[in-house]
């Protein structure tokens, strides 16, 4: 954990009207697209093509109740996060996660401990992360939020 406190970290994530897609974990600023870091994973992930994709799983999900948003073990899923993996294995001072989370319209209450991939205990960045981007997993580039307060 320590190799993380040590690089800039940020998130892949998609949420409807955002125009960025990449966006600093501690402060949540988005990232321009003229940035680094959008240079950088786009070298290993179509980011427009990405967005283009998730928007499908999402008005599946918002439009039919299809929950394969959810599947992190869907091909789409899987190839972003080895893509992830192979770009945080390029960059040296930079770590980019896709951030997950389950449907809390079911269990807004529900408290992450494990990742849903690997079922490891994930790893707690601490509290100078903000809690919806405090938890990652040890084996694959996943960010969870950590509501402890709950």
């Amino acid at each position: 954990m320590e190799g993380l406190k040590n690089r800039k970290l940020y998130k892949l994530m998609w949420t409807p009207g955002e125009g960025s897609m990449l966006f600093d974990i501690v402060s949540e600023l988005e990232q321009p697209f003229n940035s680094q870091i959008y240079d950088n994973t786009n070298k290993f992930i179509d980011l427009q093509s990405w967005r283009n994709e998730y928007a499908k799983f999402y008005k599946e999900w918002l439009e039919f109740d299809d929950d394969s948003i959810y599947n992190l073990n869907s091909n789409f899923f899987s190839d972003t996060l080895k893509k992830l993996s192979e770009l945080n294995s390029y960059l040296k001072e930079m770590s980019v996660y896709l951030w997950f989370d389950i449907d809390r319209t079911w269990i807004d209450q529900f408290i992450w401990e494990k990742c849903p991939i690997s079922g490891k205990h994930l790893l707690n960045l601490g509290t100078e992360f903000p809690e919806i981007n405090r938890l990652v997993s040890p084996d694959y580039p996943l960010i969870l939020p950590s509501y402890e307060s709950v």
